[in-house]
């Protein structure tokens, strides 16, 4: 658990730590040099921009100098920072206008067959759904749409706990929108994030044992 630890820092410290942050959270966004080889700092002002606000920028970054200065007992540059901000942040969902995904399930329209479907719970099955490359970056994306007739598929409730995995132990489920969650492997990516295919085993004891 990496819960926060607060202790009292020399004046010096404080001053540098306050500079680190500034410098930080003034990055902007370089359209114009973003590519496959780009820059950390070009990185980092796309997921400034499309993961974070100021205020919570500054959260994290707080949460990231503390943590660092205890595990290592000293402050870090400001490319270790760079680096240590765009990974946390890689772990935050982009805003959903980002992926332009539907919020509404009579405006989600693809084809759900059995080839398609991860399983079946109590509420509803679940599917493959796979981004268009407009949608995305990566050469194939594959989220999961929660087929669900009655209530919210993915509520309230759900996105707090996320954030709290977050905050504790810095792995987040990503839920991008009440009916879609990130879903499969991808490189650097948590293993415990992995959604995979269950197996054709009888229906009825997969409902018992899995409530989506």
């Amino acid at each position: 658990m990496n819960e926060k630890i607060y202790f009292e820092l020399p004046n010096n410290d404080k001053s540098i730590i306050k500079d680190l942050i500034k410098s930080i959270i003034s990055i902007r966004r370089q359209i114009n040099k973003e590519n496959n080889n780009e820059l950390p700092e070009v990185k980092l002002g796309r997921r400034l921009e499309q993961r974070s606000t100021m205020k919570l920028s500054e959260e994290i970054l707080d949460h990231l100098i503390t943590r660092y200065q205890i595990d290592n007992n000293k402050l870090p540059n400001k490319e270790e920072l760079i680096n240590m901000m765009i990974k946390f942040l890689g772990s935050i969902q982009k805003t959903p206008d980002n992926y332009n995904l539907k919020n509404n399930d009579k405006e989600i329209i693809f084809k759900k067959t059995r080839e398609n479907r991860i399983g079946t719970g109590f509420y509803g099955k679940v599917y493959f759904y796979k981004l268009k490359s407009s949608q995305t970056k990566k050469e194939s994306k594959t989220l999961a749409y929660k087929d669900q007739r009655e209530g919210i598929p993915y509520t309230i409730d759900i996105h707090i706990t996320s954030a709290i995995l977050l905050a504790l132990y810095e792995f987040q489920p990503k839920y991008y929108n009440q009916y879609f969650m990130e879903i499969g492997n991808y490189p650097g990516k948590s293993k415990e994030r992995a959604f995979n295919r269950v197996p054709e085993i009888d229906e009825k004891l997969v409902k018992k044992n899995i409530k989506w």
